[in-house]
Parts: structure tokens; sequence; C-alpha cells
């Protein structure tokens, strides 16, 4: 099985963001099936509740229409009895609102990537225009990807690797696997989500 290294919620959730990214609608049906099917209804309900918060995590990666639409058709595909039983809380604190912290912590991420020196494409993008900068640093790395209330960080660079190895952004999948190694994923979770990205591809070919 694809990806088997990974615990059972993990790797269904790097599917499911990973087919979103492609906005693979077939794919996500297909999935949530096969997992109505497989998993019991508490695994299922982790397995709904784990992707919601990947997903939202993921909006600045993959796109917010693509979260929406992927959002919606998790709605239309999951049951009554696991929908009710969905968490309803926010993902993200509401003091979590310091910019200067947010930027710090956003920069720090960011580096750990390889940051915009080692990073010819980041590069040029601040270069051309500079407000990508605080885009990049504070706002997708800052607010969303570095914040661990959301998804502990080893986890959203799984996401973020498998997504970047579907869409075939090579520059994206360097700099998110080295983030994932450095967060704590073993060469065989990596190697999992890299499975998992291409084997998600498939349902575009």
């Amino acid at each position: 099985m694809v990806g088997s290294v990974l615990n059972t919620t993990l790797r269904y959730t790097i599917a499911l963001t990973t087919l979103a990214s492609l906005d693979c609608a077939d794919g996500l049906s297909a999935l949530i099936k096969h997992c109505e099917q497989t998993l019991t209804p508490d695994d299922m309900v982790k397995f709904v509740d784990y992707s919601l918060r990947a997903l939202v995590k993921l909006t600045p990666a993959i796109g917010a229409p693509k979260i929406v639409s992927a959002a919606s058709i998790i709605h239309d595909s999951v049951n009554d009895t696991i929908k009710s039983r969905l968490s309803k809380d926010r993902f993200r604190p509401d003091n979590d609102n310091d910019y200067n912290a947010i930027t710090e912590r956003g920069k720090s991420f960011l580096n750990t990537l390889g940051g915009d020196k080692n990073s010819i494409v980041l590069a040029k993008a601040i270069e051309i225009c500079p407000e990508l900068r605080c885009v990049v640093q504070t706002d997708v790395y800052g607010r969303f990807l570095s914040n661990e209330a959301i998804l502990p960080l080893k986890e959203t660079e799984l996401c973020v690797y498998a997504s970047a190895v579907a869409l075939e952004i090579l520059v994206l999948g360097v700099a998110h696997k080295r983030g994932a190694i450095a967060f704590g994923a073993t060469l065989e979770e990596v190697e999992a989500a890299e499975n998992l990205g291409k084997l998600a591809r498939t349902f575009i070919k």
C-alpha cells in the first residue's frame, strides 16, 4: 500500500490535500468513499477533522478556491452522522495577532526551508515585487504554514511536499522536502509522501 509507513490518518490526509491541490473532484470523492468503507466511524471522524485542519493550513499554498471546493466535496460526500461529530472549534487562536511575532515566526520557518537566499526563484520574485517578501514571510509562512495551533509542522511539510510532487513544482518540492526532514520526518515518511503525490497525479492523466 502506498504510504503505509505513515499512520492511517496522516496517509489519507496527505492524499486528500494532494488531490485538493490538483482540484481533482472525482479523486476526492473516491477517496472519501473508500475511507467510509474501510475506516471505523471514530477513525473517519478523526480523518475528516484532521483533513479540514490541513486544508485550512494549506490555503495559501494550494489556493482558496481549491480549498473551498475540496471542503464542499467533503461536505457532500460525508454522511450526516460523521458531520454531526466534527469539531466546530476554531483552529487558530484569537490571540495570535502580534504582527511582529508572526513575521519573525514566518522568517524562521522560511529560513528552515532554505530562505530566499537559497531560492533563486523566490529571490527573483522579491526583486521584481518587494511586497512579495511580506506576503510570503508574514502571511503564507507566518500566519499559516508555521502555525502549529492548526497542524504540527512535520505533517504540514509532508502535505505540502506531496502537493509539490503532484503539481510537479520542483523548487517547492525541494524546499518542503528539506522542511519535512528538518521538522522530524524520516526519509521513509518523506518517500511515502512523495509516492502519494505521484499516485495522486495519475488521477489527472
